[in-house]
């Protein structure tokens, strides 16, 4: 009986994928016809490909790699320009790849070589930006950086990740957002990142030193930041970028600080918050603890990471605001303190993935499904319109139901012997037409 249960499924998505006519599946033949060397045929499904939708940077290397086979010289070219231009690293494969001997016998092979770092620049400009902002807190003009996604559409909506501390944080953060958001871990978002002019002056917390400023206040320096970030740069972005209207702060040790005392900030504009390795009066933790408990509309991520070799007053705070996570009982506050084997500086690299995964956690999240799917009364549609619900509330952008998720659930709904949620699950992906 199981075995007909299985064979009826397979069957099923069979019929399912021959009606797909999208990107994915045009490329998807694209490859097949390739590994089958029929060249020609597998030229014309990349070019229909590309009609529905710029391509990645693999495809466009895939499909020069088939043009160049299928004797298309000058579309192969094309296409590996497309495939540089648009994030292609590995130039040393594309130089010994043996699908492009056709083109190495060309002269036009050594002259687009020696044009490929003209490509590569083009493909950092594109995605990397400098803005200068006149600010009115600083009296001076201030440099912000800004890192776009790959196909950077204006009618869609980003999340936007905001570093302080940009000398340190801009590339690693740009980095690791592109490759999670490469593979679907985490959206597509636009990193923005503040570089100081005078870091002391900016940056220092207030540890109370003078009696005349209570501790929940900023210093005049690090007030002035704070009020950039707020008033001028956030608005700026929202007027000239394509947002959701889910704003991440990432700071590291001073502006780590100060990135957790903005929680407690009436004007708080963040609902991400990566502290890497903050130091907090005791005060500043109470203040913390108090807004973590009052409601919001929406859920707030807050994420900590302290190093065991760090200085010790940093660990001790990393430590106090795990007892108060532990003790939440807001259901709106998810917020984790994470442990490395790590010092001041080298926790940036091994905290920040995880960091940008937690504030992410609810994306594409079918951690329950199994759980439900054990239920006798589990509406797919319905189950699937919360998911869309929730990404739209807390992230600002459209539900996105990917194949591979979609195969998830399948292979749960299959192992629980579910054949009515399995029909469910088809009626609804067919229905609004994910694939």
């Amino acid at each position: 009986m199981r075995n007909l249960f299985i064979i009826c499924v397979l069957s099923i998505i069979g019929s399912f994928n021959l009606n797909s006519q999208t990107y994915n599946e045009y490329t998807s033949l694209a490859m097949d016809l390739y590994k089958s060397k029929e060249f020609k045929e597998s030229s014309k499904n990349w070019d229909k490909a590309f009609k529905i939708q710029k391509g990645l940077s693999s495809d466009y290397y895939n499909a020069a790699c088939t043009n160049a086979l299928a004797g298309n010289f000058e579309k192969a070219f094309d296409y590996l320009e497309k495939s540089i231009k648009n994030g292609w690293e590995d130039i040393n494969w594309l130089k010994k790849d043996s699908d492009f001997e056709s083109l190495k016998r060309l002269k036009k092979w050594d002259e687009f070589i020696d044009k490929i770092p003209q490509f590569k620049q083009e493909y950092i400009n594109s995605l990397q930006r400098v803005d200068k902002l006149e600010s009115e807190f600083f009296n001076e003009e201030r440099i912000i950086k800004i890192h776009l996604p790959p196909n950077y559409n204006k009618n869609k909506k980003y999340p936007i990740i905001y570093t302080l501390d940009g000398h340190e944080l801009f590339e690693i953060t740009s980095d690791y957002q592109k490759y999670l958001a490469k593979y679907n871990v985490i959206p597509n978002s636009i990193v923005v990142s503040i570089f100081h002019t005078n870091r002391n002056y900016e940056t220092t917390p207030n540890y109370g030193r003078d009696k005349n400023i209570p501790t929940n206040k900023f210093l005049e320096g690090a007030g002035k930041l704070k009020n950039h970030l707020f008033k001028e740069v956030i608005p700026f972005i929202n007027t000239n970028y394509s947002t959701s209207g889910f704003n991440v702060l990432i700071g590291h040790s001073n502006t780590a600080t100060l990135a957790s005392q903005f929680i407690s900030d009436l004007n708080n504009s963040f609902d991400g918050i990566v502290s890497i390795t903050p130091d907090l009066l005791k005060t500043q933790i109470e203040d913390i603890k108090l807004t973590l408990q009052n409601k919001r509309n929406k859920n707030l991520y807050y994420f900590v990471s302290s190093g065991t070799k760090d200085n010790k007053y940093r660990f001790k705070t990393g430590k106090l605001l795990d007892s108060i996570f532990k003790r939440n009982t807001n259901p709106q506050i998810i917020a984790e303190e994470k442990n490395y084997n790590a010092g001041h500086v080298d926790l940036i690299v091994k905290s920040l993935n995880d960091a940008l995964l937690f504030v992410f956690s609810d994306y594409r999240n079918y951690d329950d499904f199994e759980n439900k799917v054990i239920e006798n009364k589990l509406s797919v549609s319905h189950y699937l319109n919360e998911k869309n619900n929730l990404t739209v509330k807390n992230y600002g952008i459209p539900f996105n139901f990917m194949r591979d998720d979609f195969q998830y659930l399948l292979d749960v709904t299959v192992s629980k012997k579910n054949s009515e949620v399995l029909e469910q699950l088809f009626e609804a992906t067919n229905k609004n037409n994910f694939f």
